[in-house]
């Protein structure tokens, strides 16, 4: 089933089995990294110079002209005196007014400097910088988990084999990790590291068919208590 308003999209991918999104779960995707931004500006360090010494020169050379009808050699100053605001035009943007030789010139020292330009405002674009900064990675879907983990009861009944460090839990189960690992479990203070983590070892250790030896290194006795 799919419902779609506009971009807007509520179908559930296949590999999600929740509604909602959470950041870092999409399978990665092809990343577009040209900067737009960065794009744009470096494209107007190339094409306002051109335009702007061609609007210099469309211009200069129409003064000159109109001065020629009453001026038999035109100098600065008649250009400087004469009514050259009328001679002003957005044409003269686009219309040739250099030589050939002169315009390939300026287009290479200005792609050097749109290079440029594009290289500084890429560096420091957010964007740039940020790429990829928390992960391109899924998380693991449910059935991935049960393929992964071995399956044991929630709590009371015994299990085959060993226990071992909780992965997940869905449902009336927990998913644990049997093989022999060092694991680092990172949290702030509060936030429930013993409840989920240590004190579900303790008990699925303790319920396994294969009992295995535990040092619980426990000063002020949070977990043992439990």
């Amino acid at each position: 089933m799919r419902v779609g308003i506009g971009k807007l999209s509520l179908k559930r991918k296949k590999y999600l089995h929740h509604d909602y999104r959470i950041d870092g779960e999409d399978l990665p995707q092809e990343k577009n990294r040209i900067n737009k931004k960065a794009l744009a500006i470096s494209s107007v360090a190339v094409l306002f110079p051109i335009g702007a010494i061609n609007f210099v020169a469309g211009s200069y050379q129409t003064i000159i002209k109109e001065l020629s009808k009453t001026v038999e050699k035109p100098t600065i100053f008649d250009v400087v005196g004469s009514k050259w605001e009328n001679s002003l035009s957005i044409k003269s943007v686009f219309l040739p007014a250099l030589p050939t030789n002169m315009y390939l010139f300026s287009l290479l020292a200005s792609t050097l400097v749109g290079f440029l330009v594009y290289s500084k405002v890429n560096y420091r674009s957010d964007e740039n910088v940020a790429y990829g900064q928390k992960g391109d990675s899924r998380f693991t879907t449910i059935e991935e988990i049960k393929e992964q983990y071995q399956e044991i009861p929630e709590k009371a009944e015994v299990f085959e084999g060993y226990g071992g460090v909780p992965v997940s839990h869905y449902k009336d189960k927990y998913y644990i990790d049997q093989d022999t690992v060092n694991t680092a479990i990172l949290g702030v203070s509060r936030s429930g590291k013993g409840e989920m983590i240590v004190v579900v070892m303790i008990d699925n250790l303790s319920r396994a068919k294969n009992q295995s030896s535990m040092v619980v290194n426990d000063p002020k006795g949070g977990a043992t208590r439990s």
